[in-house]
């Protein structure tokens, strides 16, 4: 969907990944997004996610939780990724639908539970680099899921940063020096 995957990028622990997050259906969260400098994710009935080991604790806890007869394997990823391998110094757009991009920030903190917080309780802070209105090409359509990890598809991040204005910025591993 996103091009081919590069299998020879070498996976460092430390080298920051790409995320694409949805802001609630049709961005309704944006607001409370931009104005907190923070990303969120619902479910908040799950409470805070560090209490859980494994995505299969996610996704059975899901299930249950919210009454869901098949496996909502996506949404389990969803909150695992959030929680567990999401990280500060990554970087993350902001989609709104399939078709626009309305943000690109990086990730400035380590997950976080906020009860306070009405709903979209699992939150990590973000400095936002650059916000706007981009519609992306029909090749470059966005998946409907909340989260996903762009990493492995090193030119889809790279087009998707020339859309945005971005094309100054180095992805890493700097395919160029690489």
């Amino acid at each position: 969907h996103y091009g081919k995957k590069e299998t020879n990028v070498e996976e460092e622990d430390d080298a920051p990944q790409y995320w694409v997050l949805a802001a609630g259906e049709d961005a309704y969260r944006w607001d409370d997004f931009s104005k907190n400098n923070l990303i969120a994710i619902g479910w908040a009935k799950m409470g805070d996610l560090k209490q859980f080991q494994s995505k299969r604790e996610i996704n059975d806890t899901l299930k249950e939780i919210y009454e869901i007869d098949h496996n909502p394997s996506n949404d389990a990823l969803c909150n695992y990724q959030f929680a567990y391998e999401m990280k500060e110094g990554d970087y993350v757009f902001i989609k709104k639908g399939t078709k626009t991009i309305i943000a690109y920030g990086q990730i400035t903190s380590d997950y976080r539970y906020e009860s306070a917080r009405e709903d979209y309780r699992s939150i990590r802070k973000v400095n936002w680099l650059n916000t706007g209105n981009w519609t992306l090409p029909d090749s470059y359509k966005l998946t409907v899921k909340t989260l996903t990890n762009l990493t492995p598809y090193q030119d889809y991040i790279q087009e998707l940063l020339k859309i945005i204005n971005e094309d100054g910025m180095n992805i890493y591993p700097d395919p160029v020096s690489a």
